[in-house]
């Protein structure tokens, strides 16, 4: 059998297995009802707020107005007018308005403690209705108070060249990061735990005795590989058409480079990771002891995923373009750059050809480590003990 075929059955084996666990399937319904209510739910915590104005005596003429293009788009305006101060006030301590303006003495009128941009809105909203009455008394045609309202030429010039969407694309780059590493930690945590539930059931006799521990190690990275983008796309689109229909997401004009970069540094990450996790579990003889070698492989991408977050203002840093380039790093670290940093394009490629020749030097080592340890049994197997022990196997 060629290794291609080989390599094929591996991972088409992985993925109908994957396919079929209750678990698998649970957990995927589990995490897309999360990203749906992740998308939704901000249109129910900030829902639209009103704001009740009083005023005693007759609202001037375009006081309402006024006051409404002051607020927000999501707080609906409306004032209500009051005989006299007597009335208004009990509206008030009734909790009917929230302020009560009284032009004829002067005051704005609050329950309890002022509020400093309600206030603020109430004012400008009463001055300006002040400024029209002045101007129509003094006999001043609507060209000549428009002329007096009309506010000074200004515009904005910075020294540094900015960018309108920085916020959003900070946001993007955290939201990316944070899914990169769940999602490399998670499937590569299926890895494991399917390399050591075969080794401890004895499948892998059976399979190693049809296939080569290398071929079989690439087919259960491959096959759970597609797994882990397969989902990622689905709870992406979920997530898009959920927000879109909520009305909750505005995606950045990041580009088709950001997105691409992401998923594809996520695909050499898993690569990257996925056979550290085999050989790591091929080590070990109960599900119980999987996480003490766990650790060791988690920490660098641990450690790079909490100095990515706190790097975000400073993507081009000396210590992230340094991530960037480490292959055991640089899968979380260079999409961030990307998305909120301007790394050159030989810095990409490097980046590119570096994890690409640490997945081919850690399959080789890897897989031998995994051929080595898979069919020895009893206490835990060191690394050194594996390899000497793979030549004797069919790696």
């Amino acid at each position: 059998m060629s290794a291609a075929r080989a390599i094929g059955l591996v991972a088409r084996r992985e993925v109908r297995e994957r396919a079929r666990s209750k678990g698998f399937r649970i957990s995927f319904v589990v995490v897309l009802l999360g990203v749906v209510a992740l998308a939704v739910l901000p249109k129910y915590i900030n829902p639209t707020t009103s704001t009740d104005v009083g005023v005693v005596g007759t609202v001037p003429n375009g006081f309402e107005q006024v006051l409404a293009s002051t607020a927000s788009d999501d707080d609906h305006v409306s004032v209500t007018s009051y005989p006299d101060t007597a009335a208004g006030e009990k509206a008030l301590d009734d909790g009917d308005i929230d302020v009560l303006w009284d032009p004829s003495a002067g005051q704005v009128v609050w329950k309890g403690d002022p509020q400093a941009t309600l206030g603020a809105q109430v004012r400008a909203a009463a001055t300006q209705v002040q400024f029209e009455e002045n101007a129509t008394a003094l006999g001043l045609t609507p060209q000549q108070q428009q002329q007096l309202a009309t506010p000074p030429t200004m515009h904005d010039r910075s020294l540094e060249p900015t960018d309108s969407e920085e916020g959003s694309r900070a946001a993007l780059a955290v939201g990316g990061t944070i899914v990169l590493f769940g999602a490399i930690s998670m499937f590569g945590g299926f890895v494991l735990t399917g390399v050591v539930t075969e080794k401890t059931s004895r499948i892998a006799e059976v399979l190693l005795s049809q296939v080569k521990a290398s071929h079989l190690l690439a087919g259960k990275v491959l096959g759970i590989g597609s797994l882990a983008v397969a989902e990622l796309l689905a709870l992406g689109v979920a997530l898009l058409v959920a927000g879109s229909v909520a009305d909750t997401i505005s995606l950045p004009e990041v580009g088709l480079p950001s997105v691409l970069s992401t998923v594809g540094f996520f695909v050499l990450g898993f690569a990257i990771y996925a056979t550290l996790y085999a050989a790591a579990g091929s080590l070990v003889n109960r599900q119980e002891d999987a996480q003490a070698v766990t650790f060791p492989v988690m920490l660098p991408m641990l450690a790079t995923y909490l100095v990515a977050l706190s790097s975000i203002g400073s993507p081009d840093s000396p210590l992230m373009v340094a991530l960037s380039l480490f292959p055991l790093s640089s899968p979380v670290a260079m999409p961030l750059r990307i998305v909120t940093g301007d790394p050159g394009a030989l810095e990409v490629v490097a980046s590119v050809v570096l994890c690409l020749a640490f997945i081919w030097v850690g399959l080789v080592l890897a897989g031998r480590v995994y051929a080595g340890a898979l069919l020895r049994t009893g206490n835990r197997v060191r690394v050194r003990d594996a390899l000497r022990a793979a030549d004797d196997v069919r790696g």
